[in-house]
């Protein structure tokens, strides 16, 4: 039987130590988390049943080459889900997605959660807030306009007054003519 040289042990345990170390040293770069998703972006920050509004996401990758990602999100109030929605991912890893809530759903803040997922994975985006209210704002061009309306109304009433009051006139001029006709046929 021949005899191991000391050299080959070595060199044999030295390769395996190496290739431990190397597996050691790689796995937690393997492990390691994603980097944080953005926070999306909501187009409305307060909306009344029936208004749009949208949810723009970001940086959803996916983790092979050729995969699809899905983003989806749902938006909740006091652990009950009033909307669901989601789209895939395009290419530049974002998706804008559209939606409103019902009528009937109850006002208050809602805090919409997204999702990115892989499908081998999935990542949290940062939660965000809309409002539901139970009437639409105002904005101060709509005051404008019923200031707008009520003085349109208050011309208009001048306008017939004036109108009343010129037809008046010409009634009574008439009836003058007539009265001067009346004397002169009198005297002749």
């Amino acid at each position: 039987m021949p005899r191991l040289s000391t050299r080959r042990v070595a060199a044999g345990t030295m390769a395996g130590l190496m290739a431990c170390a190397a597996t050691l040293v790689a796995a937690p770069v393997a492990l390691a988390a994603p980097a944080p998703l953005p926070t999306p972006v909501v187009s409305e920050t307060t909306v009344v049943p029936g208004q749009s509004f949208t949810v723009s996401f970001a940086e959803c990758f996916p983790d092979e080459e050729g995969a699809t990602t899905l983003i989806w999100y749902e938006a909740n109030a006091g652990g009950d889900f009033y909307l669901v929605d989601y789209a895939d991912a395009l290419p530049d890893g974002s998706v804008v997605i559209e939606s409103s809530f019902d009528p009937g759903a109850p006002s208050g803040e809602y805090t919409i959660e997204g999702v990115c997922d892989r499908f081998s994975s999935v990542q949290f985006y940062p939660p965000v807030t809309v409002t539901l209210a139970e009437t639409a704002p105002t904005t101060p061009e709509q005051g404008k306009g019923e200031k707008k309306d009520k003085k349109d109304k208050s011309e208009k009433k001048d306008k017939s007054e004036k109108k009343d009051k010129s037809e008046k006139k010409d009634k009574s001029e008439k009836k003058d003519e007539k009265g001067k006709d009346k004397k002169k046929e009198n005297k002749g």
